[in-house]
């Protein structure tokens, strides 16, 4: 989740494998991480280290800011086994990663020894929360629950060709004088060229059809990447990172896309979302097949899965009203999946980030200024109204998934975890 993985320039030429790409590090101390913890991804010490601190600073009201002067004048860094100079320091960098104690897990041991004893029952038994002492149902209950298997999803063959489209992309003839924002437009509109208008609707997804979702997802976030001439000054390791944060958001969005031009012209209907070039959901009905994610079935699992909220349709609707030309959308997409993605690492590749959305601000005035469009405010808010339904309706999700770590609920083993940590 920082910017200290390294990745072997090996990667321009070798076969990309799952090791190679190598584990996600922990934020604090640079060593491989173990998980989300306090909202960031760390260590199992950096956590412990991190939940020490809360707990003992609760009783006097944590400060956020460290109350202890740093002895190296604030210019500690891990050392290479990960172990920090002065503690002052490593709390800092804690928070500025956006760990809090807010998002402590209290109880966490006693919940995980419930589960264990409750291995042989067939229901699941909840610790004693408030819902349980009012004798009021639980937000979410499982039952049910099939045979754990041991067998992972292997998606590292798609992880392959990805990275080998990023790293090694096709030759793409970009004019010298365009700017960025125009070379990305020019990618988005090649790879939605090919978008089928009449394709067999289905109401339930196997793991065939998601599958192909984040191969297609995958593959078409790396070659739209190597459009920007920006963006190929980036290193290899850099390139890698910023498509492990976007690809999954650029797909959803890219489907998001196309399904409100669709409906525009008349080819998709309501509650109809095209998750791919040639896959129409139909929200009556839906189901998927989660044996991909998970081993519970999928009757126990809507309240993650509920159509309107998974393929934001409200994004869609606000989208036909506006009917952005494809200079706005790709610029919309392209604010969400950098934002995103200086969120995801903070340092200096969110600083890089940044910088790269103020030359596609930079690169739309132009656009209007050179189209006779001065007075582009309202439509400027426009997008950014569309930009803030997406990312609120992200967070909704992101907290079920707080839900769904709770619960254990998305137990499937998937190779390539580094590339799944943004749910759409």
């Amino acid at each position: 989740m920082d910017d200290s993985t390294v990745f072997c320039s090996s990667l321009q030429t070798d076969p990309v494998s799952a090791s190679e790409l190598g584990a996600i590090k922990c934020q604090v101390c640079f060593l491989p991480g173990h998980g989300i913890h306090f909202g960031a991804y760390t260590c199992r010490a950096c956590a412990a280290f991190f939940r020490i601190v809360s707990i003992s600073k609760s009783k006097c009201h944590f400060s956020p800011r460290p109350t202890h002067k740093c002895r190296n004048n604030s210019n500690c860094k891990p050392k290479i086994d990960g172990r920090w100079f002065c503690k002052t320091c490593r709390l800092t960098r804690c928070l500025s990663i956006g760990m809090s104690p807010e998002n402590i897990q209290y109880d966490r041991d006693k919940f995980e020894s419930i589960l264990k004893s409750s291995k042989n029952n067939r229901h699941l038994q909840i610790p004693n929360t408030v819902e349980s002492q009012l004798c009021i149902s639980p937000l979410v209950s499982f039952s049910n629950r099939r045979e754990k298997s041991s067998k992972c999803i292997d998606i590292s063959q798609i992880v392959k060709k990805a990275v080998a489209k990023l790293l090694n992309p096709a030759m793409i003839r970009n004019i010298d004088s365009t700017s960025n924002l125009e070379q990305l437009t020019s990618g988005f509109k090649n790879l939605q060229s090919g978008q089928k208008e009449n394709i067999p609707k289905i109401d339930h997804i196997t793991l065939a059809h998601q599958t192909q979702h984040f191969n297609s997802s995958m593959c078409s976030a790396a070659v739209w990447l190597g459009y920007s001439d920006r963006f190929k000054t980036y290193s290899d390791m850099q390139k890698i990172k910023v498509l492990q944060a976007i690809w999954c958001i650029w797909g959803r969005l890219e489907g998001i896309v196309m399904t409100a031009k669709m409906r525009i012209i008349g080819k998709c209907e309501k509650e109809q979302f095209f998750l791919t070039s040639d896959t129409l959901i139909v929200y009556d009905n839906f189901s998927s097949d989660l044996d991909y994610c998970s081993t519970y079935p999928f009757e126990e699992m809507k309240y993650f899965f509920i159509p309107r909220e998974m393929f934001h349709e409200d994004v869609i609707s606000e989208l036909v009203k506006v009917q952005p030309d494809d200079v706005e959308t790709t610029y919309l997409m392209s604010v969400v999946c950098l934002q995103l993605t200086g969120k995801r690492y903070g340092g200096l590749i969110q600083e890089e980030m940044e910088q790269f959305q103020d030359i596609l601000s930079n690169d739309l005035h132009e656009y209007y200024i050179n189209n006779k469009m001065p007075k582009y405010l309202l439509r400027i808010k426009q997008l950014m109204r569309v930009k803030e339904m997406f990312l609120r309706n992200l967070n909704i999700r992101m907290e079920k998934y707080k839900i769904a770590g709770v619960f254990n609920v998305f137990n499937r083993p998937i190779s390539n975890l580094e590339f799944f940590t943004v749910p759409i």
